[in-house]
C-alpha cells in the first residue's frame, strides 16, 4: 500500500510484489523457483532498477494474470 505522502513502497509490499512475480514466471513461463529470482534479478541489473520494479514490470506486462 502506498503512503499518501509519495508513493513510500514498504519492505513488505515490495516481497510481495517479488514473490508474485516469481509465481507468475513459474506458472506462465515453466520456470523453476531458481530461474524465476535469476531472471528477476538478471532483468533488474540490465535495467539498473531495484528488483521489485523489475518483478512489477513482469506483473505489468502480464497483466491478465490476477
Amino acid at each position: 500500500m502506498k503512503s499518501e505522502g509519495g508513493g513510500h513502497i514498504t519492505p513488505e509490499e515490495k516481497s510481495r510484489i517479488i514473490s508474485d512475480a516469481k509465481t507468475l514466471l513459474i506458472v506462465r513461463m515453466g520456470m523453476t523457483e531458481e530461474q524465476a529470482h535469476k531472471y528477476l534479478q538478471k532483468s533488474s541489473m540490465d535495467k539498473c532498477v531495484p528488483k521489485y520494479v523489475a518483478a512489477q514490470s513482469v506483473i505489468d506486462d502480464n497483466s491478465d494474470f490476477r
